[in-house]
């Protein structure tokens, strides 16, 4: 037993002092903003923005905003790897009409003119620029559609879970995150024999950093019929993350398209960010 819990703390202590990968930017450095109105659905209003990235290149997203709304609380939204900022826009309109506006970021491969990283070390470079651009996000949020900087959200889903410790400890400025359906280790995702690859990307582990989102509150969704993300990354990936935390499993795949994981991530926004609770 003392050995048991020796090897916990150790795992604290190492949780607590890991570095973080470097995700900094000059937040004084100019947007470049852009957008084009794309439809007006009566209560809210669709935007194609882009802004640019600190990075290199220009970050393409949706925005979808609130009308009527003068201080709307802000969603910033990562899709998974095989989706595009288009993905989780159902979410977006339905957190519209509860008072909170949206940027769905479309990940750096999805961008005109992709980058091509031909090492580890590059592809890991293309996850930071993800969470430098989620970043940024959250600044055009509060800049050009009026968030108080003390009621912004994070979803992620896949890819945006597995970047989601990362962003949680590197932009204290979200209060409260949902990840759905992330790895904890995506290090250890690759085979033996590609221990490059491995070692790289342990600097982008999940686990690493969750322990430290605290005091932003958590929303872990995991899928029971996942065909990428296993029991055991999920549970490891639970265990990691810091109080306070709530999680949910579901009996869907990856892509979470049941109707329950979607109306239990919109709830608890909404109760995280003080909006309009859900009509009857």
């Amino acid at each position: 037993m003392r050995r048991i819990i020796l090897a916990a703390m150790a795992a604290t202590l190492y949780a607590q002092t890991v570095s973080l990968p470097d995700v900094s930017y000059d937040p004084q450095q100019p947007l470049e903003f852009q957008q084009q109105l794309v439809k007006d659905v009566g209560g809210a209003r669709l935007y194609d923005i882009s802004f640019a990235s600190p990075r290199g290149g220009r970050v393409t997203a949706y925005a979808v905003v609130p009308s009527r709304v003068e201080h709307p609380a802000g969603i910033v939204w990562q899709h998974w790897g095989q989706g595009d900022r288009s993905t989780m826009l159902p979410d977006a309109f339905a957190m519209a009409k509860r008072g909170a506006a949206s940027i769905l970021v479309n990940w750096p491969m999805n961008r005109p003119d992709p980058p091509r990283p031909t090492t580890p070390q590059e592809s890991v470079a293309v996850w930071l620029q993800g969470a430098v651009d989620i970043r940024r996000a959250a600044d055009v949020l509060v800049e050009q559609y009026g968030v108080p900087p003390t009621r912004l959200a994070y979803v992620g889903h896949s890819t945006g879970a597995t970047i989601g410790g990362v962003i949680a400890v590197a932009e204290r400025r979200f209060r409260a995150l949902v990840l759905m359906g992330g790895y904890a280790s995506i290090s250890a995702t690759f085979p033996q024999s590609n221990r490059p690859a491995a070692e790289a990307f342990a600097a982008i582990d999940a686990d690493r950093f969750l322990g430290r989102a605290a005091p932003a509150a958590l929303l872990l969704q995991f899928a029971r019929y996942d065909r990428f993300v296993t029991e055991e990354q999920s549970n490891r990936y639970a265990k990691s993350a810091s109080e306070p935390k709530t999680v949910r499993w579901y009996d869907c795949g990856h892509e979470f398209n049941d109707a329950q994981s979607a109306t239990d991530r919109q709830d608890w926004l909404a109760r995280e960010l003080g909006l309009t609770p859900r009509r009857q």
